[in-house]
This record gives structure tokens, sequence and C-alpha cells, in this order.
């Protein structure tokens, strides 16, 4: 919403992770009152405190990104209603301004009670249906505008299709891992290891163009249009093979062997006839 001109902020809160006078706050042995997690960021998106006393700040949404459990949910009943007001145990209420969102994101409703099912607005994402390429789409341009680099855009792009298209993931799904795993984070593992990777190769060649020319120098830059381009994008696939290998293929055991045969089969990188490509990688 923020590059449409409504400048947004949010909070993430895993509610799961605190227990409930740690969320909406509590007495000292002293009689003084502490805010918990969640009344803390209300009240200052509520009052417009520090870090949101911007008068640009269109929206700010809270993200409650953990189960719903009925010892930390009922409390929020009265902010979801029509008076938008959160109550604490001091008395305090805090109001959800006009301003103010609240999205609670969780994997299922079997906890919920019928007054918190019936006071919010339920948005059901199958996971299947979406998969991981609004993701991977997403990713690829925060990484294409971040390193500025479409030699490496254009590797990584047919590189996915390659092996992680829609009809190419049904191989790979028909896999027994040694444990469940879950598509999204295979996904979100290779694109971190592939960041690292590119970033980690980027800074030793402007390193050592810099050390032989004397002067700041971009490698990727220079090699643009020369017969290293082919060499660089060779090297760049081998970036996301040897990515996709562990975050894709590293939690299998048995199928290790035909997943290998895949990745060889379908790669530029050439690897030795014998032997899978875990041990050469």
């Amino acid at each position: 919403m923020t590059e449409t001109g409504q400048e947004t902020f949010y909070e993430v809160v895993n509610p799961k992770a605190f227990i409930s006078r740690e969320l909406y706050g509590s007495y000292t042995k002293a009689g003084d009152w502490k805010d918990g997690v969640i009344s803390s960021v209300m009240r200052r998106m509520s009052k417009n405190l520090d870090p949101y006393t911007k008068e640009s700040i269109k929206y700010k949404w809270m993200v409650l990104d953990g189960d719903v459990d009925p010892d930390w949910i009922e409390s929020m009943n009265s902010v979801m209603d029509d008076s938008k007001i959160l109550t604490l145990v001091s008395q305090d209420r805090i109001e959800l301004t006009s301003s103010m969102r609240m999205l609670i994101e969780i994997g299922h409703l079997r906890t919920a009670t019928p007054a918190t099912v019936s006071r919010g607005g339920v948005l059901f994402v199958n996971e299947t249906d979406i998969g991981f390429k609004p993701f991977w789409d997403t990713w690829l341009e925060g990484f294409t505008k971040e390193s500025g680099n479409d030699i490496a855009r254009g590797v990584f792009y047919f590189a996915y299709n390659q092996f992680l298209s829609e009809a190419n993931w049904e191989e790979v799904r028909a896999y027994s891992p040694v444990a469940t795993i879950v598509p999204l984070s295979c996904v979100q593992n290779l694109c971190s290891l592939l960041r690292q990777f590119y970033f980690d190769y980027k800074e030793k060649k402007d390193k050592e163009k810099k050390d032989k020319e004397n002067k700041a120098s971009y490698y990727f830059a220079s090699i643009r249009g020369t017969p290293k381009e082919d060499e660089i994008k060779l090297i760049l696939e081998a970036f996301f093979i040897y990515a996709m290998m562990w975050s894709v293929g590293g939690s299998l055991t048995d199928d290790r062997r035909p997943f290998s045969q895949m990745i060889k089969r379908r790669s530029k990188v050439r690897f030795p006839e014998t032997g899978s490509c875990f041990a050469y990688f």
C-alpha cells in the first residue's frame, strides 16, 4: 500500500509466543501498570505515538501471526465487534481508530469459538491453489531491484522454470522426504541461499577488479556483452542448482538418487557420470 502512495506501517506479533499478561499487560508487585505487547502496540498506534507520529501515515496494521487460542483471542472480541475497543484489566480502553487495521493469520479455526468467528471476516486461502510462485515472483522482483543485475535475473528466471515450474514440481512432490516439508518453506530457503551466494560472489569479484584496476569497479557491468558473460551465467545457474539441492533435496533419503538424476538431466552444468550431484557440489 505504501507503493501506491498510502504510507503504511505494520507490526507483526506471534500471540502464541506470550502468555496472556504479557500480551495485554498486568500490574507489577509495586502496583504499577505495565503494558503488554499487544496493548503497547495498539496504544501507540491509537494515540499516534512514536514511531507513528508522521502525519503522512495513512494506515497502521497489526498482524497477529499465530493460531487462534481462547486464552488470548477472547480479549480481542470487543476489538472485533462494533465498539472496536480493547478493554484492559487496568480499565484502560484503547480504541481501534479508523486508520488502524487488524489481521489475524492462522493455520486453522479448530479452537476458535463462535463468538470469535462471527466477529471477523474469514478469508480462506488454499495453499495448493496459490502455491509458491507469487512468493518467487515477489522475491525475484526485489532481488532485481537490489542487485540491479538483469543477467542474474534472467538466469534465475529460466532456472526456476526449468526446475520448479508447476509441471516439474509434480515430479519433486512424488519423492519421499524424511519429514514432512512445506513447498513454500523450500522456496524461501532456496531464495535465502541464492541471495547469499550471489552477493558473496559479487563482493569477491568487485574487490578483485578494484584491486586490479586500482579504482572502484563493478564486475557484472564490465562483462556484459563479452564472452565472459556465458561463463558467469553458468556459475549463476550453478548457484541455483546448489541452493535447490539442499533446500528441496536436503530432506530426501531413499529418493536422493532419482532427484540427482533429475538435476543432471535438466542442468546445463555438467556433472560426472558416476555418483550423485550431492557428492560434487
